[in-house]
């Protein structure tokens, strides 16, 4: 049986609710940075690229106050040309601690919008990122999650990004 992504969407908060897994209001704050791969599929004016940034390329992420990605120019790594001028993304939002069964897990949920501004003073791109990070002993070590935005770009056509990351090893700071 196929399904929408929205119908998926409601099966997995059906599936959490069941399961008794829930994020409590408690702030999470994580100091950490690391490598970053991006995959996922970048449309302009309709017209699909398969984009692929890599930990190994350089590409990282940063936890301080917001989600921040940093882009390094790639051919395969088609969102760096939706950078702001310092070649990243910038999400800002709430991090809150995962609750099982009642139980607090080493595990929180992020939701973030993106506020950076385009490059080059054009159209910012305009989205959010979700994630879930892991720890042990309360240290932020990895975190996976979605990516999606849209924005215009200089030569007016529109682009939208519909991705997922996963984090190397995070190193604390």
């Amino acid at each position: 049986m196929k399904t929408s992504r929205i119908q998926k969407g409601s099966l997995i908060a059906a599936a959490a609710l069941v399961l008794g897994i829930t994020a409590i209001s408690s702030t999470v704050h994580a100091y950490a940075f690391g490598g970053v791969t991006i995959t996922g599929t970048r449309y302009v004016d309709g017209a699909p690229t398969k984009v692929r940034c890599t930990a190994a390329a350089g590409n990282g992420i940063t936890f301080s106050g917001g989600t921040t990605l940093t882009i390094i120019y790639d051919s395969s790594c088609g969102i760096y040309s939706d950078t702001d001028d310092n070649d990243q993304l910038l999400f800002q939002g709430p991090s809150n601690w995962i609750i099982k069964n009642g139980v607090a897990t080493m595990a929180s949920m992020f939701s973030g919008v993106q506020t950076a501004g385009g490059p080059s003073g054009t159209d910012p791109a305009h989205g959010t990122m979700t994630g879930v990070s892991k720890y042990v002993s309360n240290i932020i070590i990895s975190e996976k999650g979605t990516i999606s935005y849209s924005r215009k770009n200089s030569a007016n056509q529109d682009v939208i990004f519909v991705g997922k990351f996963k984090t190397a090893v995070l190193t604390q700071f």
